[in-house]
């Protein structure tokens, strides 16, 4: 039982692919609903086809966290799940209600996977990260391309889906030592330190190329 409560890519896509693996996913989304159903739209009728590639198999419902009645529907469905996933910024799950420590004093059991930019107690902490600035700054757009032309950005939403996938395998792992232990643990998983995890060879290599 997975609620994920995030926006755009990151997050949703990690509960996807929990979805898709048999989790029942509850999804909460702002009155207006998350912003990516209006992201490119195809025609003028229904959500977007954005929204649709992050959020299948998942049941949904609209809850405003800032109102101060939030809690008396959002403290039951954080009782209730196993998961809950978050890819809102770093100390922002804290002001909703959801934090962890207030997620692990009503639900021991529970597992939380947060999804950050540049991890919740870094120097960056504050800072919104979008897929573009994730692989600008890893130095990735400046591995692709062609060596005399400028930095190029993929045209797939890399260190998003990656992060993504990275949290949902965190998640299960943090389930399989549930099973262990009894109790949920807070996995905090950046989207800058994930990506460079696929640049090992390259890091490595730097020192032998200014030789």
């Amino acid at each position: 039982r997975v609620l994920e409560i995030g926006h755009y890519i990151a997050g949703p896509h990690a509960a996807q692919m929990l979805a898709d693996q048999g989790a029942e996913v509850i999804k909460i989304e702002p009155l207006a609903g998350d912003p990516s159903r209006a992201n490119n739209r195809v025609g003028q009728v229904g959500d977007s086809m954005f929204y649709a590639c992050h959020n299948r198999g998942k049941k949904s419902i609209a809850l405003d966290l800032r109102s101060r009645r939030a809690a008396i529907a959002l403290d039951p469905l954080l009782r209730w799940a196993d998961i809950v996933v978050t890819n809102y910024t770093s100390g922002v799950p804290e002001r909703l209600g959801f934090g962890f420590p207030h997620l692990h004093a009503i639900n021991p059991r529970a597992v939380m996977v947060h999804i950050t930019g540049y991890d919740v107690d870094g120097p960056w902490r504050d800072y919104a990260a979008f897929d573009g600035t994730i692989i600008a700054m890893s130095g990735l757009a400046e591995m692709t391309g062609h060596e005399d032309g400028p930095p190029v950005l993929s045209q797939i939403l890399f260190a998003d889906h990656s992060v993504g996938a990275h949290a949902a395998f965190a998640a299960a792992a943090a389930l399989a030592e549930r099973e262990r232990t009894g109790r949920g643990r807070l996995v905090e998983m950046g989207m800058l330190d994930v990506v460079m995890t696929y640049l090992g060879l390259q890091v490595s290599l730097m020192g032998l190329w200014d030789l």
